[in-house]
């Protein structure tokens, strides 16, 4: 059989190849999850690059540079090597219209590598849809920023396999929000963009830990598709698509106490991260703790207790709004903790917490956003 030859600007084909290598991790499987499928359509003078990791899969399209029509695979990561160390402009492609070929020439100038190929046939395939589709468009630093509003409480390898991740739902103002636990922490951010009814999905965080990564040099409009089965994220000719977890969502709205009830209290920012901060600065073995009461009307009292010690300071408050309870003091794990509060944003906190033994509702300057963090016994 006589070969076709299809021509990629290199450039393009870097930009194609470091996005869709985000899914391949870890060491070769020497198996053709380790390649890139490349697929030319001459008609449409488009050129699509695929790589996928059977539950998470990424496609980029660019200009194909020729009348020809061809597909293959190749080693990805062997691939984006040869193109970043050439100074061509454009790479060939000689493919065998054979597709049991063992082999793909890269023309590069007057260099030609031989790449080992596998039959493009047996590239996997991403499910089809299942159910009913619904859609939303959102601005990529709208989504970007909501990802990284509640990353932090994605749980990651947990046995509750269904926290491993982020929940997407409609919530009761007809918007998309996004919510995160581990069990220790919860983290949520609305963002603002209405959606058609749907039931919530469970996205994996491995495809939010890639989608962040995407998100971070794009400012378009990103196309949200989900059904019962996966969820697609679309921009700019790149597709991310991934399965959806299989289970149910913990009742999170147990835990989250409202800020009309219990003791209700506002702190600076910007002074309660310094204290806190400055009084755990002493590491130990165990799980150390921040320990808070209440002195006064104005006043928060903080103490940071490990195996070695104690460190102790206050801050002003404002307990204006409510407290019943409080002198007796709350705990929680000083990690968890501190994080919440870097991640409030500047300006004023407001907690809120039904009795001691509750978890501690926090809110700050970022519109939509709140957290939750579990307490420890004081």
């Amino acid at each position: 059989m006589t070969n076709i030859t299809i021509t990629i600007d290199r450039n393009a084909a870097i930009r194609a190849l470091q996005d869709v290598t985000k899914t391949q991790v870890g060491v070769d499987t020497n198996s053709i999850m380790d390649n890139v499928l490349i697929a030319a359509d001459g008609e449409r003078g488009e050129v699509t690059f695929t790589a996928s990791a059977l539950d998470v899969q990424i496609s980029h399209t660019t200009e194909l540079c020729s009348e020809e029509s061809a597909s293959c695979t190749v080693h990805a990561k062997d691939f984006l090597k040869i193109l970043k160390v050439s100074r061509e402009d454009f790479v060939k492609l000689e493919v065998d219209q054979d597709p049991e070929a063992e082999h793909v020439n890269a023309i590069l100038g007057a260099t030609v590598w031989k790449l080992e190929a596998k039959n493009p046939a047996d590239f996997p395939t991403f499910p089809a849809w299942r159910g009913e589709q619904i859609g939303c468009r959102i601005f990529a630093p709208v989504l970007s920023a909501a990802l990284e509003n509640t990353y932090k409480s994605m749980a990651n390898d947990d046995t509750r396999y269904y926290l491993n991740g982020a929940v997407f739902f409609k919530n009761e103002n007809g918007q998309l929000q996004i919510l995160a636990t581990d069990g220790h922490t919860l983290r949520s951010q609305d963002t603002n963009v209405n959606i058609p009814d749907f039931n919530q999905v469970i996205v994996p965080r491995k495809v939010l830990t890639i989608l962040r990564a995407l998100l971070k040099s794009t400012r378009v409009g990103i196309e949200v598709t989900i059904s019962s089965n996966r969820i697609d994220f679309e921009y700019d000719g790149r597709t991310l698509t991934s399965e959806i977890v299989d289970g149910n969502y913990p009742q999170w709205q147990r835990v989250v106490p409202t800020f009309n009830s219990g003791s209700n209290f506002q702190v600076d920012q910007e002074a309660m991260l310094a204290a806190v901060k400055n009084i755990s600065v002493l590491k130990a073995k165990g799980t150390p703790k921040i320990v808070m009461t209440k002195p006064n009307n104005n006043e928060l009292a903080i103490s940071f207790e490990h195996v070695r010690g104690v460190a102790e300071t206050s801050i002003g408050a404002d307990f204006s709004v409510g407290d019943t309870y409080f002198a007796s003091g709350v705990g929680f794990n000083a990690k968890y903790f501190a994080d919440v509060i870097a991640d409030c944003g500047d300006g004023e906190i407001s907690f809120s917490q039904d009795t001691h033994t509750d978890p501690m509702l926090v809110a700050g300057s970022r519109e939509g956003w709140f957290a939750v963090v579990m307490p420890m016994r004081v």
